[in-house]
Order: C-alpha cells, then structure tokens, then sequence
C-alpha cells in the first residue's frame, strides 16, 4: 500500500512540473516582443526601440551607436523561434541567422549582409564624423561563443565605392578588411583593393582585448588636386606618423 501511494504522489508531482513546463511553454508564446525593451542591456551600442508580435514570433526596430546619438536601421529585425534555435532575418541579410543556444555557449549560422555604408555612422566616433558612404559587404562562417575560434578566415569586410562627406572625392576606392583565426584569438588585416585614398592596418582580437594600427595616406600616384581634396579627411581620420595619418586602438 505504501508503494502504491508514494508511486501515486511521484506521479501527481510528475504532472504537476510537465503542466508547469507546457504553462510557461505558453505563456512564452504569447508575452508581448516589447518585454525586450526591458530585457535589453542599456550599455550596449544598440538598443531595442520598438517591437511588436510575441517573444516567440515578432519583429523589433533596432538603433545603432551611443544613447546620444543613435540611428534607427531602416527595417525591423524579425525573428521567429524553430524548435531549440532562433531564426533572425533582415533585408540587408542574404539569408536567415540561425542562432542555437547550447548549454555552455551560441552557436551562430555563416552568412552575408548587403548595407549602406552610411550605417556605420550610428556606431559613434570616429563613423558619425566621417560620415562614410558607398556599400559594404560582409561575410562571416559559422562559429561558437565556446572554444577558441578556428583558422582560417573567420570573417570578411568589403567597402566598395566608398567615399565620405569630409571630402569631394567619390568614390575614393574599395577596401577589404579580413578577419583570420590564429590559436585561440584572431587577426585582423586591412588593405585597399584600389583607389587615390591609401589604407592599411593590421591588429588582434585575444579574446578579451582588441588591438589595432592603421594608417590612411594619399597613394604615391595621386595629384595635388586629389591630395589637397584628400586633406581634411585624412586630418579627422588621426595625425601624421611616419608618411601616414594614424588611427585605431593606440
């Protein structure tokens, strides 16, 4: 009698926590997407400004850079859970982002953005200066949050076309910035594809510290005419080292 009663309460509690799991199943599936406006870290460089549909299907209008001076991308970010992993989507993707939370980590899916680069301007200084234009075009593999990254090329960025307010010149030329895997953390390598505006740089990502030296100059064929237009942006990109104006980490 004894058994039959303690198997009795094991399947009452059995209930109890599988109607609990389906309840909070539920209820995730009808709380309003705007909780992730509570949600969301205030000291990131993006924030949630506006989202709609459920926490489990919805859309989210995201804004790029410091609370001071954010930009609001021109399409909401959309999202849609499938099983265990979520699945992001967004005009500029060529593709969904397939994010799959893991017991220790993330794991995220490889793929392609198309943007403006004006974009980049909602990141802060130096962008909102600088005020870039043109195209960008990024690809990136599939990675972890866990372990060290693998070798090989991590990532890919190209700005094609580019130009920028700070001077007349359009476009100044193409540059390609790569991102390589190295043991456990990453380089990373700037170089120009073509163009009258010269940029190079290199750095490393060690996990926790990021580091990078660049240098923008005129190239060694441009004209005075292009060198003179070429002046004001290269002062507000960093000062004049060794035949070339500085920028990055320090």
């Amino acid at each position: 009698m004894r058994r039959v009663l303690a198997l009795l309460r094991r399947a009452r509690i059995g209930t109890a926590v599988l109607a609990l799991a389906v309840a909070l199943a539920a209820a995730l599936a009808v709380l309003p997407a705007r909780w992730l406006l509570r949600l969301a870290p205030s000291d990131l460089p993006l924030a949630i400004v506006d989202a709609s549909g459920t926490l489990w299907h919805g859309s989210a209008w995201i804004a790029l850079g410091s609370p001071e001076a954010r930009r609001m991308l021109t399409e909401p970010v959309q999202w849609r859970w499938r099983g265990l992993s979520v699945e992001l989507s967004h005009p500029w993707l060529r593709g969904p982002i397939i994010l799959a939370p893991r017991w220790n980590g993330l794991s995220v899916s490889g793929q392609q953005a198309l943007l403006p680069a004006a974009a980049l301007a909602g990141l802060g200084t130096p962008w909102n200066t600088v005020a870039p234009g043109g195209q960008l075009e990024l690809r990136w593999q599939a990675f972890s949050t866990t372990g060290p990254p693998p070798r090989g090329t991590l990532a890919e960025a190209s700005w094609r076309g580019a130009s920028s307010a700070l001077s007349p010149l359009a476009p100044m030329g193409d540059y390609r910035l790569r991102v390589e895997g190295a043991g456990r953390g990453a380089r990373i390598l700037l170089s120009t594809d073509k163009g009258v505006l010269r940029l190079d740089g290199q750095g490393e990502w060690t996990g926790r510290r990021l580091t990078f030296n660049g240098r923008a100059r005129a190239a060694d064929d441009a004209t005075d005419t292009q060198r003179a237009a070429l002046s004001g942006l290269l002062n507000a990109i960093g000062p004049l080292r060794d035949g070339g104006h500085a920028f990055g980490t320090g």
